[in-house]
């Protein structure tokens, strides 16, 4: 019954030892510096715009633009011939 009380000291007193190292209580407080300073509240810049709730607030004026303006229809075509293709994309001068 009594058999298992040194294997779980022998584990507690391992597990605390890892904590008295210098580097790891440096590791773990910026850690924990990490997780506090991402709790924090932002700061947010000040409005400054008009308020929504005055009536005599200055708004723009509303435009109306179609819905389909500057729409070309783009049909398929017939194929081209492919060397006229290839001679249009390729490069121009020496480079062949």
């Amino acid at each position: 019954m009594f058999t298992h009380r040194p294997v779980v000291s022998a584990a507690i007193t391992r597990r605390t030892a890892l904590f008295n190292q210098p580097i790891t209580r440096l590791i773990a407080s910026i850690l924990l510096a990490g997780l506090l300073a991402g709790c924090t509240a932002a700061r947010t810049a000040p409005v400054v715009v008009a308020d929504p709730a005055d009536a005599n607030a200055p708004v723009r004026a509303a435009r109306y633009n179609p819905v389909l303006s500057g729409y070309t229809s783009q049909r398929p075509v017939g194929p081209k011939p492919w060397r006229e293709q290839n001679e249009r994309v390729a490069p121009k001068g020496e480079a062949q």
